[in-house]
């Protein structure tokens, strides 16, 4: 018995170091498994955001496509709008508010929100929700400048064709496009159907989400390959035509013949001018806004 008890003693003594190892291993592990968790979380915010994107036509319309109470997800800048441009000249002749669909594009939008700019000439850009999320930039642009952004659904389908579910779906992600962009003013509850397609029933479905929905009644048919000095000569045509009844523009930034369409916006705006027009931003309901 006298020859075994140092044997015991030395695995008893074996046993408490080991455990003292394993406590000082432990502890010396415990940050680095902090920070995987920390990680697995930060990880878990991109589908989240994609999510958001892919929202059930049953969830409630994200509040954060309001001008106000939006934040942009992290990483993302967020914008300031500048200066609301201001209406210049005299209305005596009527009020015209000028639109653009289709956008943004990256090259032409921003030097587009430039021209408007220095022009002093509102507008409003019915943003495509895809194209946002191609060329976020040129949107954020767009708000700098001073100038609006409405919804011009995410994938520009024919809403007629759709289900309501699937209009809302258009809607809601675009919303989410301007949010990935960092969109935290400029952007507007206003809808424009693409192609004009809004019968009753897609009306309707836009109407019950809080967004009206805003058409035209002078085409600029900019889409149809016009020349620019063709372009100025139908829009100011049918402004004309319309007279103290007031004229929203439909014009295109995002197709292929918008060069044309950026050439001919100053013609149009000097010769509107002399003409005793002025130009407009549109109001809260999609009507050509008061002085």
């Amino acid at each position: 018995m006298l020859v075994k008890r140092p044997a015991v003693t030395v695995v008893t003594s074996a046993v408490v170091l080991a455990v003292l190892l394993s406590a000082l291993l432990s502890a010396l592990a415990a940050p680095t498994d902090a920070g995987r968790a920390s990680g697995s979380e930060a990880a878990g915010a991109a589908p989240a955001a994609a999510s958001a994107h892919r929202a059930p036509a049953h969830r409630a319309r994200p509040s954060a496509h309001r001008t106000t109470g939006r934040t942009a997800p992290a990483g993302r800048p967020r914008v300031v709008a500048g200066p609301a441009i201001r209406p210049v000249g005299s209305c005596r002749a009527g009020r015209v508010a000028l639109t653009f669909d289709d956008g943004p594009d990256p090259r032409l939008t921003p030097r587009l929100a430039r021209l408007l700019q220095r022009l002093r000439v509102p507008a409003t850009f019915f943003m495509v929700g895809e194209r946002v999320d191609e060329a976020p930039a040129a949107a954020r642009a767009v708000v700098r400048r001073g100038f609006t952004i409405g919804d011009h659904t995410y994938h520009h389908p024919v809403l007629d064709r759709l289900s309501g579910a699937r209009v809302r779906t258009e809607i809601w992600s675009t919303a989410a496009a301007f949010r990935r962009a960092g969109l935290d003013a400029g952007v507007v509850d206003l809808v424009r159907p693409p192609y004009g397609a809004a019968d009753a029933r897609t009306r309707s479905v836009i109407a019950g989400m809080g967004r009206p929905s805003v058409l035209w009644n002078v085409d600029s048919r900019d889409w149809a390959g016009l020349s620019p000095a063709a372009i100025v000569r139908t829009v100011v045509r049918e402004v004309r035509a319309n007279g103290r009844r007031d004229s929203i523009v439909l014009h295109h930034d995002g197709v292929t013949n918008s060069p044309a369409t950026l050439a001919a916006v100053p013609r149009e705006v000097h010769r509107l001018r002399r003409l005793g027009f002025c130009f407009v931003a549109l109001d809260a309901q999609g009507r050509p806004a008061r002085r």
